[in-house]
């Protein structure tokens, strides 16, 4: 039965952010000369069977000329370029890399904006003001505060991104527990095959293990990062919440990210006497506060609420003219995430970002579906993708979720138990 909604929308106001603009590259392949077609064939008769006069003509191919080779490069490299975009979308393996230094955009720490809390949104309801209150995003952050804080929280991820026709089906999944965060995706089409983990004690130090398939895990290399180098690479931690200070003094298209640990304690971080501390929450990638949403909606249902979410991108930042309405990209951390997995030389500008949370009437998630578009410069070339991925978020005081057990799996296990909660198809 269709779940009857009833629908607000509400634009937010912008708060001053530094911003840069990006731009694109592409160019065609010129035509090749007359030598540069296909090597021609020689011929040889071979008798098909004893006492046949006439035979079948076997081909043999000609070595190619440096100019053949030099297209074949260019076009399997296009094919490369497309899976590398693709992979990206979920944490792949790194393919290719492709020295193209143009965007220059630097992904520092922004504001979630003021995040209501229980009592507060109780207090809303109770008056039946609570779209008048709060912007709908802020309810999705209220959400996203609400699940790092349980002990047990799991995240599952499953969807598929396409990029010059070539599909990646994307499975993941992202488990923290009060000794350890637990993150692994798992990516394949026809052309590819990737398979990462990674660990963090909470000691400061993610490690991770990739290989191509879940059987590569346990002869895998330990590759360990510091949290600060983690931020470069990824985004994010996959830590639920944790503070951070600010350090824009070295900012570099090798090292974006302005943010710098501090700590995972909220008793820490209230004693701090930093001017630049700030709270991240790693429960998406994305940036939702004050200047990266463009727009939020929230939808009554019969079982909760929905919340869409459409942000600001690296495409809106470079077409805002309005010096009123200084704005950021909300997926900038996220660019910095698929500058690794993607394998790729920059961060692949954003075009569009829409987000919809299902809350339950108590404003816990329990689900979301993200469709992103954006587009990587390959030296010669531009690489278009798109992709859509539905999450599930289940959270529990111990490792049991809905009578299923799910233990944090050694190096080499190649199961997650985890998987088990996703919803029947």
């Amino acid at each position: 039965m269709d779940e009857k909604k009833e629908t607000s929308t509400s634009t937010t106001d912008i708060h001053p952010q530094e911003t840069t603009s990006s731009s694109d590259s592409s160019s065609a392949l010129k035509k090749e000369e007359k030598e540069d077609s296909l090597p021609a064939e020689k011929t040889e008769t071979v008798p098909l069977n004893k006492g046949k006069a006439k035979g079948k003509k076997k081909k043999e191919k000609l070595p190619l000329t440096p100019k053949q080779e030099k297209k074949r490069a260019i076009l399997t490299t296009s094919i490369v370029v497309a899976v590398s975009v693709v992979v990206g979308a979920a944490g792949g393996y790194v393919l290719f890399h492709w020295l193209n230094p143009e965007r220059t955009v630097l992904s520092s720490g922004g504001s979630e904006g003021v995040v209501p809390t229980k009592e507060e949104i109780e207090k809303s309801l109770s008056s039946n003001t609570l779209e008048q209150d709060y912007q709908p995003y802020q309810l999705v952050n209220y959400s996203l505060h609400a699940q790092a804080s349980f002990p047990y929280a799991l995240t599952l991820c499953k969807g598929a991104a396409v990029s010059m026709g070539v599909s990646q089906n994307i499975q993941s999944a992202t488990y923290s527990t009060p000794k350890v965060v637990f993150n692994q995706n798992i990516s394949s089409s026809s052309v590819v095959h990737t398979a990462d983990r990674y660990y963090d004690y909470l000691d400061g130090t993610v490690h991770s293990y990739k290989g191509s398939t879940a059987k590569d895990w346990a002869s895998a290399e330990d590759v360990s990062y510091t949290y600060d180098d983690f931020f470069q690479k990824n985004g994010k931690l996959f830590q639920g919440s944790y503070y951070c200070t600010s350090d824009t003094s070295s900012l570099s298209e090798e090292r974006p990210v302005s943010d710098r640990y501090l700590t995972s304690d909220k008793t820490v971080y209230e004693q701090s006497e930093e001017k630049t501390k700030h709270h991240i929450c790693g429960v998406v990638i994305y940036l939702i506060g004050p200047s990266t949403v463009k727009s939020s909606t929230l939808t009554k249902t019969d079982s909760g609420y929905e919340v869409t979410i459409d942000l600001y991108t690296d495409s809106d930042v470079s077409q805002n003219t309005d010096t009123t309405k200084r704005i950021a990209s909300g997926c900038s951390y996220y660019s910095v995430q698929m500058r690794t997995t993607g394998g790729l030389a920059s961060r692949p500008p954003f075009t569009s970002s829409h987000l919809v949370f299902t809350l339950d009437s108590s404003f816990y998630l329990t689900s979301s579906v993200f469709t992103d578009a954006y587009s990587a410069n390959i030296g010669f070339m531009s690489a278009s993708m798109s992709q859509t991925l539905t999450q599930y978020y289940f959270h529990s005081d111990s490792e049991t979720f809905n009578s299923v057990n799910v233990p944090v799996p050694e190096k080499g296990d190649e199961d997650f138990k985890g998987y088990d909660l996703f919803p029947a198809e």
